[in-house]
């Protein structure tokens, strides 16, 4: 799987038909590379976890993360890597 390569105004932009963009990471200056996350359009409960999102480091470990609360009680969490081709060694999920 490949990073989206868009930038921020282009992945607001990029539709999917019948899905919402809930969150995206993407790369400031650099190109390529990025994560995203659709969920269906039916679904409601879904919001983004920017907490995880910005634990992306650039060019080597680019996520994008979504919660879904199903109910009082339970919670589940997405989260989608991009970890770039070029990465060397594990050393950022070390920090994790």
């Amino acid at each position: 799987m490949y990073g989206h390569w868009q930038c921020q105004d282009q992945i607001e932009k990029y539709m999917i038909d019948g899905f919402n963009l809930v969150t995206g990471y993407c790369r400031g200056k650099n190109k390529h590379g990025g994560s995203a996350i659709y969920v269906d359009g039916q679904i409601q409960n879904c919001k983004p976890r920017l907490d995880l999102n910005n634990i992306s480091i650039v060019n080597n470990f680019e996520c994008s993360a979504v919660e879904y609360r199903i109910d009082h009680n339970f919670k589940l969490v997405v989260v989608c890597i991009y970890r770039a081709i070029m990465t060397f060694g594990c050393q950022v999920f070390l920090i994790l």
